[in-house]
């Protein structure tokens, strides 16, 4: 195999450890707006790896209230609220951007706001320039 010429990360799970913040975040919402009680791990189960509208679609096959209109909204709003200190950089994800010779840049699923915004809270969004939101499907 060559030389890789670029090396594009996800931005979630891969320089920002978010996925404890967005699922809690979520799993407070659906128990305000849905009536549903679930545990953290029962979160990631469900919903990690998944987009905010399939995790919307998964709501709608769960036994229980229909997801309100707008919840997906009301997610990515609150996600962008959610505290700074709760969002944390991956161990040791600064030491292995450093040594990369080659270009990267990080991209993602969800918002570019989103990923400005956990970026900039850890810290790594001045080593992290090049961002690429993909558009939703």
């Amino acid at each position: 195999m060559g030389k890789f010429q670029l090396i594009i990360f996800d931005c979630d799970g891969v320089p920002v450890d978010s996925g404890k913040i967005a699922n809690e975040v979520f799993a407070e919402i659906l128990n305000r707006e849905c009536g549903l009680s679930l545990a953290l791990a029962g979160m990631f189960e469900k919903f990690a790896g998944h987009s905010s509208q399939q995790c919307t679609n998964i709501l709608q096959v769960m036994p229980g209230r229909e997801p309100p209109e707008g919840i997906e909204n009301r997610y990515k709003h609150e996600i962008d609220l959610a505290p700074g200190a709760k969002v944390a950089a991956v161990k040791a994800i600064e030491d292995v951007l450093r040594t990369l010779t080659v270009p990267f840049c990080v991209s993602s699923g969800g918002s570019l706001g989103t990923m400005q915004t956990t970026l900039g809270r850890t810290g790594l969004l001045p080593r992290l320039k090049a961002l690429c939101s993909v558009p939703q499907r």
